[in-house]
Order: structure tokens, then C-alpha cells, then sequence
């Protein structure tokens, strides 16, 4: 598997889940993820990786790239995953920043929005998304 890019990074992290050597070699030392329940650190995310069950599907939906400087990305999707057992569907909206150093690219900022489900939030959506279509 090819990690030249960020957004293989990132499919790969999703892929990795539970994989604590990835998130260890991938996330940059002053990484953070600013996740429903809290920000954490690298080492905290590590940690908690080792409890992580697998995706069993994921989708990474709509990417857009923001360039912030020279050897600094970030991605943004609509991030669609499931984890096996029955699980509902996982839906956010994700901010991941890479940056690159020696040619090599790390994790320095991740960020999810869990997206609301209900029925209002869905019409406001499709209400946003065809208005930006005109």
C-alpha cells in the first residue's frame, strides 16, 4: 500500500483502526483529535487504539483539499463507516491536516463532526446543498 499521499493516509487510518504502530509512526508528536467526547493527544489516541474494533466499511465522501502552506494540507469529507456487528451507520464530517516533513506526511490535526440524523437536520442539508447548486 502506497503512502505517498494524505488522502492514502487517511484511508489508511480508517483501515487501521485498532493498530496502534500505525497511529504511533503516522500521527505527528504534537497531533490532536478534537472528537465528540474530548481533544487527545498523540499518546492518548495511541492508547485507545488498543480497545478499537475494526470498520468494517467506510466511505470517504466528497474530499476537498484546503492548502494552508507550503508542505501543510488539510482534507475535508463526509466520512460514512461501520464497524461489524450490527452497528448503525457512522456519519461525520471530517478535518484532517497533514503536514510534511523530510518527504514523509503526518497527522497533526483530526477533527469529526458527528452529523445529526434527524429529520430536520436531513432537510436543512438537501435545503443548503440545492441552494448551492443554483
Amino acid at each position: 500500500m502506497s503512502l505517498d499521499q494524505p488522502i492514502d493516509i487517511e484511508r489508511a487510518f480508517w483501515r487501521s483502526s485498532g493498530d496502534q504502530e500505525f497511529y504511533r509512526t503516522h500521527v505527528a508528536e504534537e497531533g490532536l483529535f478534537v472528537l465528540s467526547m474530548g481533544v487527545m493527544g498523540k499518546e492518548e489516541v495511541v492508547a485507545a487504539m488498543a480497545g478499537a474494533d475494526p470498520w468494517e466499511s467506510f466511505e470517504i465522501g466528497d474530499p476537498s483539499w484546503v492548502p494552508v502552506g507550503d508542505d501543510v494540507v488539510g482534507l475535508v469529507y463526509e466520512a460514512r463507516a461501520r464497524r461489524s456487528g450490527g452497528e448503525a451507520e457512522y456519519r461525520a464530517n471530517i478535518l484532517s491536516v497533514y503536514r510534511r516533513q523530510e518527504g514523509n506526511w503526518q497527522l497533526i490535526l483530526h477533527q469529526q463532526t458527528p452529523q445529526a440524523t434527524s429529520l430536520f437536520a436531513t432537510e436543512l442539508r438537501a435545503m443548503a446543498r440545492n441552494s448551492v447548486a443554483k
